[in-house]
């Protein structure tokens, strides 16, 4: 019995740590500044069709 703690408190410590050591998510936030309508339009085109997957 006295072997069965210790093994059964490393197996609940490392169950912690594996709720604690889930994968991060980043997220990059930009802002864009236009000069020109057309400049506005060609990036919204870009971003609508061509950057962000369907």
């Amino acid at each position: 019995m006295r072997r069965i703690k210790p093994f059964i408190c490393c197996v609940f410590l490392l169950a912690i740590m594996q709720g604690f050591s889930q994968a991060r998510e980043y997220y990059q936030l930009k802002i864009y500044s236009f000069d020109t309508e057309a400049q506005q339009k060609t990036t919204d085109a870009y971003l609508k069709d061509a950057f962000l997957p369907a």
